[in-house]
């Protein structure tokens, strides 16, 4: 009742002098806050708020609002180790050969723990293997060696066939964009001059590329080598930053011209040059190369092919070691908000976004901060329906409503190494902590109880030093067996006034109910209704794609075929508004009015158009299929079939009778394919292909259909199976993968190959630091019904990328993708041979980290215990280990550090009994190791109040009646707290004695 009362008078103070409660200024009406804008749409509220302009590094997209330019974040999204190595193709197979075996890896390793990828940008990379990923014979290239001087067959051999890839098209388009984009350049020239491509193919080049447009102004060439061209654009369009920004990134690798005069008649002509005006070129460049001796770094008149390899090698690891740093404490969470970071770019580029008014006004409402809402708000959309890009379109657009206050966004689907709530929990405390200047502690070993309680404890210590606004993107892709934690299990019932939260979620998800549950608010996002929406969505899409090298200068989609996806697809008869792809043909329909208060009424048929993600990859893919075949003028938007003949449907559509592409569309696996069957009578293979896509009543239906048009498109008998085998791989990558790891697991096949169908497709992915990630939760999903569909299928792809992890050099990305495919692979054994290896088990506890890797530990351990005996095998690897370092001295004391982080751990765990006789073991070593000197003396005083503490807490938490309920424990523990107390005390004075010494000198 007094709580009543006091609400009636606010109400009524408020109405009379419109505020209350002692601060007028934050508790006005949030209605009134929507009554009034500015001009760009920011309720008024927000004026008073525009002071400072902050520049939060730590945050996902943060902004600098004095510029209006991204922060230093932008470019470390794009930083990696992209490095162009130039050879012609029949002379230098046996240098790439080595490069590619010997020092791509060594590279690769260092660039990984940078953080950053290693992308090494070889054209003829992979060209020259068979199927089966094998060489060829040395001698079959060279000459070389005992098989070339002993064996009459190999001595008047033929050598290896020229591959019809390395002299196309496609290799110089990819050039023209790959050259200009490196962070490093190799040169290997020897006595050939190289590739002269023909005029039919550089006239387009050079019409298209304004690089290459200016080289043949400039030299007056009529038909010049790829030698020359790339000559040209790194070291001579740049000759002002030769000494600058060049330098330490050219290299060039001259080797000796007479090279191949020893060789076999048949192989010589591929290492000498007989042409006089080419071997005239091929000189003048060697003699620049040479003038710049002092600049560049340059390696002349060599014989051996390995003195090249290293020579590159030992100028690509200087680079490296120059450019990238290590990034030091907080690797993970760099690595998350980059990655999450790229994911949320992938929304804005130069596509246009269709702006929800009313979702955004009922966002503005909530982030008032005159108000006092302590609960979060759920927005809620299909899969499809644009929540991510509202998300992150909201903060680009309204990030200086709230300038001093903290924005931070956490994007769940960003990659499959984010979907447990510990990875959530933990960036937002890291976040809030480095924003605010919070002297508190991140906890990783808390269970889900334990975290939602101390993300209150955070959020009520940050607000009480300003505001925070925080976005959970894909609440509904949590894991929800990780710990027994619910979605929503890891966050508190209500937050403190000062912090706002968003959650977006999916209909008819456990998320969704969880939240209904607690009594927090929901707004469900609009389907496109508009054909003028849906237009300007294609014609940016089409757009987009002219500037992929793949298709450069091709012709973009006709506004007959725009204005037919603006037309939308044909839906079913039972498909309202606001259901586009969720629901099955045939399922339940439920009305929007039912569920969604922001969605309008009277039932108008929208059908999957309705979805921006939809229209998106509808124009992507009759774009590329219009740039390859020329599709014919659209048949008119047919009207709603009312027959279940799938025959008359198709004949409806198209006017057809007859059928080529029957046999390839009846094809169509997954969701989609009894409408693949639909139009198997088609007259015309392409329109019926892309009429296919019209008849998709769903978005799985649409992207399973255009995973097949990417198999008929990209598969080939000699690249069999490409499809699915790169987008299988980069579904079961944690954190992505990139273009080297990519062609280290696919060894048969060649990088151009793999670059093309990359750039081909490349608005379904996303990169960051040089990795790619899958950037549309909806093609993951899809990816996983058609590739991935079985338990069986998943563990093979992750066994695969396990036992790829487990053969590189040790590291951190080698340990946490590992341990991560070796869980999602149920190989329990693995599993532990990764948690159980303690020469890397201070990175698995990560105690100088942000805990992630220690949440991965405890995760995979628990898992591995339910099989297996876990805790067992990791005291028997710290045998092995203790055993190892005996044997070698120990002489940096790692076995006593580790018993350490060991017995932490096992405490943590809720093991006691092995903790404890860890302890014992390390406290019973002889004093002349544990008081040597005085950082062991300070190391063994801290493990004693750690054993003590220990003791206490077997003894408080034992049941009564118990062996640990004795007082022995007491008595124990009180003696080491005891010993723990004096040995301070002496080191105390030893340290004051020491200090008045100093004071005196």
């Amino acid at each position: 009742e007094m709580e009543a009362a006091a609400k009636r008078y606010r109400n009524r103070r408020a109405s009379a002098f419109g505020g209350g409660g002692g601060s007028p200024s934050t508790v006005r009406s949030p209605a009134r806050s929507l009554e009034a804008e500015d001009e760009g749409g920011a309720p008024l509220w927000a004026k008073s708020y525009v002071k400072d302009k902050l520049v939060d590094v730590d945050e996902v997209l943060a902004t600098d609002l004095v510029a209006g330019k991204p922060n230093r974040l932008g470019p470390e999204i794009e930083a990696h180790c992209r490095v162009f190595f130039y050879s012609s193709y029949h002379d230098f197979r046996e240098e790439r050969t080595l490069l590619a075996s010997e020092t791509y890896g060594a590279l690769n390793a260092m660039c990984a723990e940078r953080g950053v990828a290693f992308v090494p940008v070889d054209p003829f990379m992979q060209l020259d293997q068979d199927p089966h990923g094998r060489l060829p014979a040395p001698w079959q290239w060279t000459g070389e060696g005992a098989e070339a001087l002993s064996s009459k067959a190999a001595a008047n051999a033929e050598p290896v066939p020229s591959d019809p890839l390395a002299f196309t098209r496609e290799l110089l388009f990819s050039l023209a964009v790959e050259v200009p984009g490196a962070a490093a350049w190799v040169f290997m020239l020897g006595g050939h001059y190289g590739w002269q491509p023909p005029g039919e193919i550089l006239t387009p080049l050079r019409r298209r590329v304004p690089w290459v447009r200016n080289f043949y102004e400039e030299t007056n060439f009529d038909v010049a080598g790829l030698c020359d061209i790339i000559y040209y654009r790194v070291i001579v369009a740049n000759q002002d930053a030769i000494s600058t920004v060049l330098k330490g990134r050219v290299t060039f690798l001259l080797r000796e011209m007479a090279y191949g005069d020893s060789f076999a008649p048949a192989i010589a002509t591929r290492f000498v040059e007989d042409d006089e005006d080419r071997l005239r070129l091929l000189e003048t460049i060697r003699a620049s190369a040479r003038d710049r001796k002092g600049l560049l770094r340059v390696l002349e008149e060599y014989r051996a092919p390995a003195a090249a390899a290293r020579e590159a090698g030992a100028s690509l690891a200087s680079f490296v070691e120059t450019e990238f740093l290590p990034p030091g404490r907080g690797f993970a969470f760099r690595r998350d908000r980059l990655a999450m970071s790229a994911f949320a770019n992938a929304r804005r580029g130069k596509t246009r976004y269709i702006v929800d008014t009313a979702a955004e006004r009922r966002v503005h409402e909530h982030l008032d901060p005159r108000t006092k809402e302590r609960r979060a708000l759920v927005i809620v959309g299909d899969v499809g329906a644009g929540k991510t890009a509202f998300v992150t379109r909201y903060i680009e657009r309204h990030r200086g409503l709230l300038p001093t206050a903290l924005w931070h966004a956490f994007h769940v689907g960003a990659a499959p190494g984010l979907r447990d709530y510990q990875h959530a929990a933990l960036s937002l405390r890291h976040a809030l902590r480095s924003r605010f200047r919070l002297e508190l502690e991140v906890d990783p070993t808390l269970g889900p109880r334990k975290v939602a309680n101390d993300i209150s404890m955070w959020c009520a210590a940050a607000g009480s030093r300003g505001i925070s606004l925080i976005f959970i993107d894909g609440v509904d892709q949590l894991e929800e067996d990780h710990d027994g934690c619910g979605p929503l299990g890891w966050l508190p019932q209500a937050f403190h006034p000062k912090v706002r939260v968003i959650l977006t979620t999916t209909p008819g998800s456990a998320a969704l109910e969880a939240a209904r549950k607690r009594g927090w608010p929901e707004h469900h996002l609009q389907p496109l209704h508009d054909a003028a929406d849906r237009r300007a969505l294609a014609e940016d899409r089409s757009s987009a794609r002219a500037t992929c090298w793949t298709e450069m200068g091709e012709q973009n989609l006709t506004p007959a075929w725009i204005s037919r996806i603006a037309a939308g697809v044909e839906p079913p008869a039972n498909l309202l508004v606001g259901d586009f792809g969720g629901h099955q043909t045939g399922s339940p329909v439920v009305s929007p009015s039912s569920h969604s208060p922001s969605s309008p009424g009277g039932g108008t048929v929208i059908g999957p158009a309705g979805a921006p993600v939809f229209v998106l990859f509808l124009a992507d893919a009759l774009d590329r299929l219009n740039r390859k075949t020329r599709l014919p003028p659209p048949p008119p938007p047919p009207a709603p079939a009312h027959t279940s003949s799938a025959v008359a449907v198709a004949s409806a559509a198209f006017g057809g009778t007859g059928g080529k592409a029957a046999a390839a569309l009846t094809a169509v696996g997954g969701a989609v394919g009894a409408r693949a069957a639909a139009i198997a009578f088609a007259s015309d293979e392409a329109a019926a292909g892309a009429g296919l896509y019209f008849r998709s009543q769903d978005l799985p239906g649409m992207l399973d259909f255009m995973l097949y048009k990417w198999e008929t498109t990209f598969d080939s008998p000699r690249f069999p199976l490409l499809v699915r085998r790169v987008t299988s791989l980069l579904w079961a990558a944690p954190w992505g993968l990139s273009e080297y790891e990519l062609l280290c697991l696919l060894p048969d096949v060649p990088r151009l190959i793999l670059a093309g169908f990359l750039e081909s497709t490349s608005f379904s992915w996303c990169r960051y630091c040089g990795y790619i990630l899958i950037a549309h939760r909806c093609l993951r999903d899809a990816i996983r019904e058609r590739y991935c569909a079985t338990p069986i299928d998943r563990n093979e792809i992750h066994t695969r990328l396990g036992s790829y992890f487990r053969s590189l050099p040790p590291g951190r990305r080698r340990v946490e993708c590992e341990l991560f495919h070796w869980r999602e692979a149920e190989q329990w054994v693995n599993v532990l041979s990764v948690c159980a290896d303690m020469e890397r088990f201070d990175m698995l506890f990560d105690e100088d980290g942000n805990g992630a890797l220690h949440a991965d530990l405890r995760r995979a351990v628990l898992a591995a215990d339910c099989h297996l005996d876990a805790f067992r095998a990791l005291l028997e690897g710290f045998r092995r280990f203790e055993d190892a370092e005996t044997a070698r001295g120990d002489e940096e004391g790692r076995v006593a550090s580790t018993a350490v982080l060991l017995a932490r751990f096992f405490g943590a765990m809720g093991r006691p009994q092995q903790a404890s006789a860890m302890y014992q073991a390390i406290l019973s070593r002889p004093p002349a190791q544990l008081l040597a000197t005085r950082e062991s003396r300070r190391r063994t005083a801290g493990l004693r109040v750690l054993y003590g503490d220990l003791l206490v807490t077997r003894w408080s938490e034992a049941a009564a009646g118990s062996s640990d309920r004795s007082f022995a424990l007491i008595n124990e523990a009180s003696a080491h707290l005891g010993l723990a107390k004096q040995e301070w005390k002496k080191l105390i004075e030893a340290d004051e004695i020491e200090l008045a010494r100093l004071e005196k000198v």
